[in-house]
């Protein structure tokens, strides 16, 4: 797409994104982009949000001085926590920067109207919809065309809560039962809870898994043993384990 040369009349590309759920928490705004241009200190490079608030992501590169026959944007992106500014970057300037955000800049229809990232996108559903880079070249004799450009908008949504559904087996299985009169012997069945009454003490292990993914974690627990009373009788003492 090329830009018109000396006239600050925009070059517009627009690209939509759609799907983007209201729960949504927008962790970054990224726009990459290749331009060719015999002198890219020339060139305003605006971004104009679905809500139609627009940021300047490149106004007056090194002060209008930023640029050469071999200087172009070459896989250059800006970025919502990208760190420096690309003034003073060295050609061809590949890599994140974050946008620069000048006052003022920008091509004629697209001039800056917020100085953050947040501003194009208020709330996560307003990132649905048509984004338009514009580009404007203020300074006549070196000309340059958009060869490409994306955006890409990363973002979380809250945990559906409940957890993951899990399975439970416990081992070994002496001593172990389903009741709390340790009369119905445990026998690998999937439970979350166990009463442990051995004739020795008996370290035990839970193995929890996840059924969905097959992740697994193990728990141990100690069981109780057996007492005798001095006139014959047994008491059981138990452990519930859970």
């Amino acid at each position: 797409m090329p830009i018109p040369d000396g006239t600050g009349v925009a070059a517009t590309s627009n690209l939509t994104i759609a799907g983007i759920p209201a729960n949504a928490t927008i962790t970054e705004i990224k726009v990459n982009m290749n331009i060719n241009h015999t002198w890219v200190g020339d060139v305003d490079v605006n971004l104009r949000a679905p809500n139609n608030a627009i940021l300047n992501l490149v106004g007056g590169l090194d002060g209008g001085t930023g640029g050469n026959s071999t200087d172009n944007f070459t896989n250059t992106a800006c970025s919502s926590i990208g760190g420096a500014t690309i003034s003073g970057a060295p050609a061809p300037r590949t890599g994140t920067f974050a946008a620069e955000a000048r006052a003022g800049y920008g091509p004629i229809g697209y001039i800056q109207t917020v100085t953050t990232w947040a501003g194009l996108t208020p709330t996560a559903p307003d990132a649905n919809g048509q984004w338009t880079l514009a580009m404007g070249d203020f300074v006549g004799s070196d000309v340059g065309a958009l060869t490409n450009w994306s955006i890409t908008i990363d973002y979380t949504t809250p945990g559906g809560g409940g957890g993951p559904t899990l399975t439970y087996v416990w081992s070994p299985l002496a001593g172990l039962y389903t009741n709390a009169t340790a009369t119905t012997p445990y026998t690998g069945a999937n439970t979350p809870n166990v009463y442990a009454a051995p004739t020795a003490q008996t370290l035990y292990t839970v193995r929890a898994t996840d059924v969905a993914t097959g992740c697994f974690t193990d728990a141990q627990r100690i069981g109780e043993l057996y007492s005798t009373c001095p006139n014959g009788c047994t008491v059981i003492g138990y452990h519930v384990f859970g």
